[in-house]
């Protein structure tokens, strides 16, 4: 139970920190 519930806070920490790295790379390749 705790591993399952430790997995789903990686998977959604993971989601928010890849939403942040595209954000900054599409503000990057705009220009």
């Amino acid at each position: 139970m705790i591993y399952e519930n430790m997995l789903q806070n990686i998977k959604i920490y993971f989601s928010m920190t890849d939403m942040q790295i595209r954000h900054r790379h599409i503000r990057r390749n705009q220009r």
